[in-house]
């Protein structure tokens, strides 16, 4: 097909600036990455058809964009209480990890705390006040970009998951808002004393 008459020349990528390539390429992997996803969610509505079978992919995700959309929670974890370790009263998770920032041109910058360090996820950072029965998990709760890069790793977001689930159980067909913080506490115990 010639793309002539639309400006497009066969030595175009050559002409490009390195953004311009870095945009061209990121939507190819989009485009690889759509069709990874179509071919695995293929697979599971074949393989288990009761639980995939009405399932639909709404979304795809954008490679190599670690932090896309996130809730405006009743609460805002902050960089200052993941340095501090501030123990909420809604606290539902805890973690260790340290502070991982990736968006310098010179490679990636880890902050590391002392080893007796740990800090906390509120519940508050899980929930938008609009809403009645969501609770956000992982990359998606509501907290600066520092102390995100602390909460959004594999443990964490166990931690966030089994709490969303927990908390909603406890609201059952009621708002999240309202469930018996002490009760969720209970539920998640082992996310916030367990030390073995």
């Amino acid at each position: 097909m010639d793309f002539s008459c639309f400006g497009y020349h066969p030595d175009l990528e050559s002409r490009l600036t390195f953004q311009e390539k870095w945009v061209l390429e990121a939507s190819r992997k989009g485009i690889e990455g759509k069709d990874q996803a179509d071919r695995a969610f293929a697979f599971l509505r074949n393989e288990f058809p009761a639980c995939f079978g009405k399932a639909r992919i709404r979304a795809y995700g954008f490679p190599g964009i670690r932090q896309t959309r996130w809730i405006v929670g009743r609460q805002q974890l902050s960089v200052d209480d993941v340095r501090a370790g501030t123990k909420f009263e809604d606290a539902i998770g805890r973690t260790a990890w340290p502070i991982e920032l990736h968006d310098h041109g010179s490679g990636h910058h880890w902050h590391v705390f002392d080893k007796d360090h740990v800090h906390y996820v509120p519940f508050g950072s899980l929930t938008p006040q609009e809403a009645d029965n969501i609770v956000a998990a992982g990359r998606c709760i509501d907290a600066d970009k520092a102390a995100l890069s602390s909460v959004r790793v594999m443990g964490p977001c166990m931690a966030m998951g089994a709490a969303a689930a927990h908390a909603l159980d406890l609201a059952g067909s009621g708002s999240v808002h309202q469930i018996d913080i002490d009760a969720l506490k209970r539920r998640v115990r082992d996310n916030l004393e367990r030390t073995d």
